[in-house]
């Protein structure tokens, strides 16, 4: 069985690309009382601000040294989810992550970024570029026909212990999900009907 990680507030980003929709595999793994998903955050508008006032010159931001830098921008993602429970991971939905990948991952280099392909397509281009190791690819059509499976891809790519999820959620159109939390309006919800999830008897070795 794979341990579950502990430690400091866990960051996972999940970006549903055009043509694709994250919203079923959000309310899935909301399932999950260690996950806790979260939707139009605002994260991402802040991140790319204090990312662009590091850079550029003139700033107080722009002197600070490299170390100082990731903390200040770990310390966003801190207080954007400063509710969220010791020991939960939280998985922030936004389709832009992705293109935030080069200056994320070295904030966050135990962090996978969930990415849910649009159906037929073939690739991305962060599948094989230097944090390509962080990125777990989703395809759309996978996870319509074999969503037992590709989740336990993803638990395995997040050393996560198994868990036995309602996986109703995927066969249900967008707009009859219930939305996640959203940072700032306090709603969290799931979906109409769902059996009842519980935690798998043993996490994938």
């Amino acid at each position: 069985m794979i341990p579950a990680v502990t430690g400091p507030m866990r960051v996972h980003f999940v970006s549903g690309l055009a043509g694709a929709s994250a919203a079923g595999l959000m309310r899935v793994l909301a399932q999950n009382p260690r996950f806790a998903p979260r939707e139009a955050s605002g994260a991402l508008a802040l991140y790319e601000a204090a990312s662009a006032r590091c850079a550029r010159g003139g700033t107080p931001e722009a002197f600070l040294r490299p170390a100082q830098r990731r903390a200040l921008l770990r310390g966003l993602f801190a207080a954007v989810h400063h509710d969220i429970a010791p020991g939960t991971a939280v998985f922030d939905s936004d389709p832009g992550w992705i293109e935030a990948l080069g200056g994320l991952a070295p904030i966050f280099p135990l962090a996978r970024f969930l990415l849910v392909l649009p159906f037929g397509a073939r690739g991305h281009p962060a599948q094989v570029g230097p944090q390509a190791a962080q990125v777990v690819p989703i395809a759309s059509d996978r996870l319509r026909d074999a969503p037992e499976v590709v989740l336990d891809e993803i638990y395995h790519a997040l050393r996560e212990p198994g868990f036995h999820h309602d996986l109703s959620p995927f066969s249900l159109p967008e707009a009859e999900l219930a939305p996640v939390f959203r940072a700032g309006g306090g709603l969290f919800g799931l979906f109409g009907r769902r059996r009842r999830a519980q935690p798998a008897g043993r996490g994938r070795p």
